[in-house]
């Protein structure tokens, strides 16, 4: 699987993320900050905390950006993931038996097979935010003294689960949203609380400080609370959501396939027809019934995970449009675990043991196909094909110093080496600018209907870099296999 899918993933949903680690990864690596060093300069990020860069470093280091190798090092960190989530399972479920056959079935999850081998941290993020859950609901029930090892494994894992996406606070949350319950309203549990949540906030908000004190440039500048608190992230005017700005952003999160995203953990088929209305109504009922066995969680025995859980949901539901379904699959533990126990109460062995594996045998045939499309279809698209192509030509064809303008340029400066500028620079910094080639569209490409290809958005990024260099007296260099795209250099 490695080998056969050893790419880039321009394929994969947020695909911009991959590229966005590797080179903060290997700024770090350098000793140059949290960043990405472009053409244009040291560009430091805020959108993503440094925790899955500082993963990817050695490796980025050591092997450069080999892709065999990283993915080997994607798929070792998803055996440890399928571990933490089985000591989820045990300490939530009432056998081994339900631990095993739960586990098996999320690891046979068509998601949580594409998450196991792209360059992405939210596999890393279920393996932290599962030991967090189980080490916090330990510290918080039981009589273990206020400062334990058991709170040293809370903090720890819950500031790791912080460091790789702000969704690890969710645990915090969730367990203080545990002191609505009378029984857990005690002196014991809110010092211990106190405690817990002031160890792990100490180091977000050192990272915090850090952050806001580095410059804002660009997309990458801005801030993940931007994807709740404005009504577009991505526009330049930062204007705040209003209320109705969030009832529509809920329905549409909705519609767009949430509920068929979460709905796959358990019945994968669904997975084909995540953003269809087909989808999402096949998906409302097996998310309702999850949920009625949750409310009966909160009434009979309520934990860390039960608070932790309705967090989330509100997290996908309130960020920006289309966002919620890449953090569907950070809820897949806790829908098996509440799925188990709704299948547990029934009672018969058809339920407890013979669905389960016909679910995970279904799961399997699912990923199965997906892993086949991957391989036959790595890119997903001939225009994304031909960009790769023509990046391997620049990288063969031009110096390893060299400095370029291409659309998606950290995608292009992880493909070739090549230091791009994030942004097309003013036509008199072009003139100024020590640029060795730029990537266009050739003539062909450019009639109306190829601009239409998709993706759509790397067709209209390389229309503009097309003009913004036309005024150059240039030569082409090299086109690629279909003749969309061509490098240019200039003649000095």
């Amino acid at each position: 699987m490695v080998f056969l899918n050893a790419h880039l993933d321009l394929k994969a949903f947020n695909a911009h993320d991959p590229a966005m680690y590797l080179l903060t990864a290997q700024a770090l690596w350098h000793g140059e900050g949290y960043g990405m060093s472009l053409a244009g300069g040291f560009v430091p990020v805020k959108l993503q905390p440094p925790g899955f860069s500082v993963l990817l470093a050695p490796i980025v280091g050591l092997f450069g950006m080999n892709f065999a190798a990283l993915k080997l090092f994607m798929v070792g960190f998803a055996g440890l993931m399928a571990w933490a989530c089985y000591v989820l399972f045990r300490h939530y479920l009432s056998s081994s038996a339900q631990a095993k056959a739960a586990t098996l079935l999320l690891m046979a999850s068509p998601v949580i097979f594409r998450l196991s081998h792209q360059i992405l941290a939210e596999i890393p993020l279920l393996l932290c935010t599962a030991l967090a859950l189980v080490h916090c609901d330990r510290y918080l029930r039981t009589s273990i003294p206020l400062v334990s090892r058991s709170l040293l494994a809370a903090v720890g894992w819950t500031v790791a689960a912080c460091f790789l996406k702000g969704l690890g606070l969710g645990v915090i949350l969730g367990a203080w949203l545990l002191l609505v319950v009378p029984a857990w309203r005690t002196r014991e549990v809110v010092r211990k609380l106190l405690l817990l949540t002031g160890s792990t906030i100490a180091p977000i908000m050192l990272w915090q400080l850090y952050a806001q004190s580095m410059p804002s440039m660009g997309f990458y500048g801005r801030s993940v609370a931007d994807f709740f608190l404005l009504r577009n992230p991505y526009a330049e005017d930062r204007t705040l959501a209003s209320l109705a700005d969030l009832i529509t952003r809920m329905r549409h999160n909705v519609a767009w396939g949430l509920a068929a995203h979460i709905a796959t953990a358990l019945m994968a088929p669904i997975y084909f027809l995540r953003e269809t209305l087909a989808g999402c109504l096949l998906g409302l009922p097996i998310v309702g019934w999850v949920a009625w066995h949750w409310l009966r969680s909160c009434r009979q025995a309520p934990s860390v995970l039960e608070g932790f859980t309705l967090v989330s949901v509100a997290v996908l539901l309130l960020t920006y449009e289309g966002h919620a379904v890449r953090y569907a699959s950070f809820l897949y533990p806790a829908i098996l675990v509440y799925a188990f126990r709704g299948l547990a109460s029934w009672g018969t062995p058809l339920w407890t043991h013979q669905l389960p594996r016909g679910l995970t045998i279904l799961s399997l045939a699912v990923t199965i196909t997906v892993a086949i499309d991957q391989w036959s279809d790595p890119y997903g698209a001939p225009v994304l094909a031909e960009y790769v192509a023509i990046a391997h030509t620049a990288k063969a064809q031009f110096p390893s110093d060299g400095r370029c303008l291409a659309p998606m340029p950290t995608h292009w400066q992880v493909l070739t080496g090549h230091r791009c500028f994030g942004e097309i620079p003013s036509m008199a910094a072009l003139r100024e600018a020590s640029i060795d080639y730029a990537v266009t569209l050739t003539d062909d490409a450019r009639r109306p209907d190829r601009l239409k290809d998709t993706p759509a958005n790397l067709m209209t990024e390389t229309a503009r870099l097309t003009d913004a260099v036309a005024p150059w007296a240039s030569r082409e260099a090299g086109r690629s296999p279909q003749g969309t795209f061509a490098l240019v250099q200039r003649i000095r």
